[in-house]
């Protein structure tokens, strides 16, 4: 509960920090690495934090990589 409350506000923090960040132009994505540093930043994270949140961020892009590619034919 505590992890996905703090991977909630971070989204919402690293989304504020990227849009005052990037140009009206095409938005450039952070690496997973940007986006923990912002995270800890922001929100005072320890090491073990950022570390969970650095892999569940992978783990997020594995999923979405493997629904989006069993799922190509059905756009």
């Amino acid at each position: 509960m505590t992890t996905g409350f703090v991977l909630i506000i971070g989204i919402a923090i690293l989304f504020s920090h990227w849009r005052k960040q990037q140009p009206k132009a095409k938005p450039q994505r952070m690496s997973t690495e940007d986006r923990v540093k912002i995270l800890k930043d922001s929100l005072k994270l320890n090491d073990e934090q950022s570390v969970k949140i650095t892999k569940n961020s992978e783990d997020q892009r594995e999923e979405m990589t493997t629904a989006m590619n069993e799922n190509r034919d059905n756009r």
